[in-house]
């Protein structure tokens, strides 16, 4: 097992190449349909992609809130113990799940993982409001859940046999939330997790002009600035995501990652790592491949692109430390404020 770093050395920044997956998607013709609830054919991919240098499998979630395959969560607080380096990111319709159980189980993902998780935001059907009123349950959501990862603070934990005591008390924090679905008081169940608050993921289509322009296209944009620690820029659909990418680099975005369907054949993908390296000039963090349809098993992991990719000259990641998803996407660690405070009343006129 590989050792966990919370940063990544000093040098150039990684170009992240990650897999996407759909728990939920289509199977291969002649596939028995029951190989999606299969865990070790699951095994069998995330071994693969990490094998292939892959740096993080993210789970996608299906188009409903309900549908075939596993639970994208689950799925991956199941892998994540039997994984060394990759990064485990589930999709999250939010809207479904209770905001407090969706914290603790992100964070218990990333207790799994060892610091290896994080969660791809999916604004979901809180109401008949339409997006807008999906953005704003969602934004609750992620409020909420930040909260809960910061009630506990490091050292909350103190397991002390002799005189019986699991926790310090004073450091365990009730958190108090209001929104306008649900209201929270009280800390997570779950201590704090190797990162604190895991990295989040919101995903954004690549739009035309006209499209970017209208009331849905703003507020999404709007939302993945103001949330995400990472953007995913969608551009599976066929549409040119350079002018959405200036967009959100002219509207402050630290961290892009583009999504894409992967090249075909050789010459497909010589012509693809140019245009990484482009993207990667304009500042994209990584690419993400999406397949339409889900590999028949391990053997089917492509994993050619991500050596054609560093044969351009893109920074690789691969190495004997296996960091954190925050270092690898180039976040800064997460910040306590109850820590903080207290740090800041001991070394004040408080001492």
């Amino acid at each position: 097992m590989t050792a966990l770093t919370e940063s990544l050395p000093a040098g150039p920044a990684p170009f992240t190449v990650g897999l996407v997956l759909d728990p939920g998607g289509v199977l291969p013709a002649d596939t028995p349909p029951a190989l999606r609830y299969d865990r070790a054919y699951w095994e069998g991919l995330v071994h693969a992609a990490e094998a292939g240098g892959f740096d993080q499998l993210v789970l996608a979630g299906s188009s409903t809130s309900i549908g075939p395959g596993l639970d994208p969560v689950l799925l991956a607080s199941a892998l994540a113990p039997g994984t060394g380096r990759i990064a485990l990111v589930p999709e999250i319709v939010t809207g479904v799940l209770e905001p407090f159980h969706l914290a603790a189980a992100v964070q218990t993902l990333d207790h799994l993982s060892r610091g290896r998780a994080g969660w791809l935001v999916r604004p979901g059907p809180a109401g008949a409001g339409g997006v807008l009123e999906d953005l704003a349950d969602a934004g609750e959501t992620i409020a909420a859940a930040r909260l809960l990862f910061e009630s506990w603070e490091e050292d909350a934990e103190i397991r002390d046999l002799d005189t019986g005591r699991y926790i310090d008390r004073d450091r365990v924090h009730p958190i108090r939330y209001r929104g306008s679905r649900f209201s929270i008081h009280g800390p997570s169940y779950v201590p704090r997790s190797p990162q604190g608050s895991p990295p989040l993921l919101v995903r954004v289509p690549a739009l035309s002009e006209a499209e970017a322009a209208s009331r849905s296209g703003r507020a999404e944009r709007t939302f993945a600035l103001e949330y995400a620690d990472t953007i995913i820029l969608d551009a599976t659909t066929g549409n040119n995501p350079d002018q959405t990418l200036r967009a959100l680099r002219t509207a402050g975005a630290a961290r892009v990652l583009i999504e894409v369907a992967p090249p075909a054949g050789a010459e497909a993908s010589a012509a693809f790592a140019e245009r990484a390296v482009a993207w990667h000039r304009l500042g994209v963090a990584g690419v993400l491949l999406r397949h339409a349809t889900l590999p028949r098993g391990p053997e089917e992991v492509d994993t050619h692109l991500p050596t054609e990719l560093w044969a351009q000259g893109l920074p690789a990641s691969v190495g004997g430390t296996a960091p954190r998803l925050r270092a690898l996407l180039g976040v800064e660690p997460a910040r306590n404020p109850f820590s903080e405070a207290r740090l800041a009343k001991v070394g004040g006129r408080d001492e």
